[in-house]
C-alpha cells in the first residue's frame, strides 16, 4: 500500500530547451575536430597542427564535455575521442615529473563517467588508482594533505583565487568514487576537503575573501566553493551567502561577469554548474540563453577560441537540459500486509430442545468478508459431541472446509448448520471457531 506520494514535475516546457541539445552537439562535434592525435586539446585556441603535444592538466576536464554530448547522442566519434583522451591520462601517468603524472581532479570524474556510461570498469579503476597514489604522493596519505598541496600551489602561483575552484575538482572527484565505490571513504575525503576551502575563505589567516568583490577570479572562487559546500552537505550558512554574492555578478544578459582576467564563458559555466546544485534554475537558464546566443557556426563558444572553456559550456548546457528534461520523481511507500477479516451472524446459536435420534431445525449463519483480500474459511470445534452430530454445510467432521470468500464483488457466504439425530443426552455447550486465510500463492 502506497502512504505518500509526492510528484516534482518541471512547470516549465521541454521544447525550447532543444537549441541545448542543438548548441551541446554542435560543441561537441567542434571538440572532437580539433582533438590532437595525442588525444588531447591545445591551451588556448586550437591551431591547424594536430601533432602538437597537449598539455596534461586539461584532458578529462575537455573530454567531459564530448562524453556529455555522448549521453544524448551515442556518435561512436564521441566515444572514440575520450577513449583517446583515456590513453593519453594513461601516458601522462607514466611520466617521472611528478607536475605531469598528478592526476586532476576532473581526470577522476571523467573517467568514473566514463565507466557508467560504458559499463566498463577500467576507467573508474585506473581512476582510483591515481587518486589513491595522489593522497600518498601529495598528500601525506590524506585528502585534507592533497588539498593543501593544491591550495599551496595556487597561493605560490599568486593566483588565490583559484584555491576553491581547484580544489573543488578533486572534491567532485571523490564524491564520483563514492558514487562507484561506496562506503570506501570517499565520502570522508570531500568533506576534509572542503573544510580546507572553508579554512582558506574563513578562518583566519584568510587567504581569498568571498564577501570582497571585484577580485580576479572572484565567479570561480565563488562557485567552486558553493558547489563542494553543497554536494558535500556541509556550511550551509556559507553556502546560502555563497549563491547570494554569486547572483549579485549576473547581468541581465544571462552572463556572469570577471575581473582583471576576462573569460566570462567559462566563469558562467561553472556558475551554472554550481547554482544547479542549489536547484536556482532560473539564474541557470538566463545562462544557458547566453551561451546559445554567444555560439559561434564553428560550434565554439568565443571567438578567442579555447577548447576547455567550450568543453566547460558543454558541461553546463547539459546540465541545464538533463535537471529540466529529467526532473527526478520522490517517491515514499510503506507497505503492510493486507488485512485479513471477517464477521460471522449470529453470534449465538440454541438448538433449543431436542429429541434423541431426532435432528434440529436447520440454523443459518453468514461469514462476511471484510477485509483487504480473497480468503478460504474453515470452521472447527473442539468439543466431541458437535464433532460427532453438527453438519455444517454438508460436511461431516472436525475442521470444516466451507471455501472463499472473495474481497470484491459478493463478500459474504451464507451457510446451514444442522445438529442430526444426536443420541447423547444432556446439554452440550461448546465454541465454533470460524477462521479465515489467504489463498495460497
Amino acid at each position: 500500500m502506497i502512504s505518500a506520494l509526492t510528484v516534482v514535475i518541471p512547470v516549465m516546457s521541454v521544447e525550447p530547451f532543444d537549441s541545448y541539445e542543438t548548441a551541446i552537439i554542435a560543441a561537441a562535434d567542434r571538440l572532437v575536430a580539433v582533438q590532437n592525435t595525442d588525444g588531447g586539446w591545445d591551451w588556448g585556441p586550437p591551431n591547424e597542427n594536430p601533432n602538437d603535444v597537449s598539455p596534461y592538466n586539461t584532458i578529462g576536464v575537455t573530454a567531459q564535455g564530448i562524453l556529455d554530448a555522448y549521453r544524448l547522442e551515442s556518435k561512436p566519434s564521441y566515444l572514440a575521442a575520450c577513449t583517446n583522451a583515456y590513453t593519453l591520462i594513461l601516458a601522462f601517468s607514466t611520466d617521472v615529473d611528478p607536475i605531469k603524472h598528478r592526476i586532476r581532479g576532473p581526470d577522476i570524474s571523467f573517467l568514473v563517467e566514463l565507466s557508467e556510461v560504458t559499463l566498463d570498469s577500467t576507467y573508474a579503476v585506473f581512476a582510483k588508482g591515481r587518486y589513491d597514489s595522489a593522497l600518498v604522493e601529495y598528500g601525506g596519505v590524506t585528502a585534507t594533505g592533497l588539498a593543501e598541496f593544491v591550495r599551496d600551489g595556487r597561493i605560490g602561483q599568486g593566483l588565490p583565487g583559484l584555491i576553491s575552484w581547484d580544489i573543488n575538482f578533486y572534491v567532485q572527484g571523490a564524491l564520483a568514487l563514492e558514487r562507484y565505490y561506496p562506503g570506501e571513504g570517499y565520502l570522508e575525503d570531500a568533506v576534509a576537503m572542503t573544510n580546507v576551502i572553508y579554512d582558506a575563505l574563513y578562518v583566519s589567516t584568510v587567504l581569498y575573501d568571498p564577501t570582497v568583490g571585484a577580485q580576479e577570479d572572484y565567479g570561480l572562487a565563488l562557485s567552486g566553493a558553493l558547489e563542494a559546500f553543497v554536494t558535500t552537505e556541509t556550511h550551509e550558512t556559507e553556502a546560502s551567502a555563497l549563491e547570494a554574492s554569486l547572483l549579485l555578478i549576473q547581468d541581465v544578459g544571462g552572463r556572469f561577469r570577471t575581473w582583471v582576467y576576462i573569460n566570462d564563458v567559462q566563469t558562467t559555466a561553472y556558475a551554472v554548474m554550481a547554482l544547479l546544485k542549489t536547484d536556482n534554475l532560473v539564474a541557470s537558464i538566463a545562462a544557458g540563453n547566453y551561451f546559445v546566443g554567444q555560439q559561434e557556426l564553428s560550434g565554439a563558444f568565443e571567438t578567442d577560441e579555447n577548447s576547455e572553456a567550450n568543453s566547460e559550456v558543454v558541461q553546463a548546457l547539459y546540465d541545464i537540459f538533463t535537471y529540466v528534461t529529467e526532473q527526478s520523481v520522490s517517491v515514499t511507500a510503506s507497505v503492510r500486509p493486507p488485512v485479513i477479516s471477517i464477521i460471522v451472524s449470529p453470534t449465538s446459536v440454541d438448538f433449543g430442545t431436542i429429541i434423541s435420534g431426532r435432528s434440529s431445525d436447520p440454523v443459518p449463519i453468514t461469514v462476511t468478508n471484510n477485509g483487504e483480500v480473497n480468503i478460504i474459511v474453515t470452521a472447527n470445534t473442539e468439543q466431541q459431541f458437535y464433532q460427532d452430530f453438527l453438519n455444517l454445510n454438508g460436511e461431516w467432521a472436525d475442521g470444516w472446509d466451507l471455501g472463499p470468500i472473495p474481497y470484491e464483488g459478493t463478500t459474504f457466504e451464507q451457510y446451514t448448520m444442522q445438529l442430526v439425530a444426536p443420541t447423547s443426552v444432556g446439554t452440550h455447550n461448546a465454541v465454533l471457531v470460524f477462521e479465515a486465510t489467504p489463498p495460497a500463492p
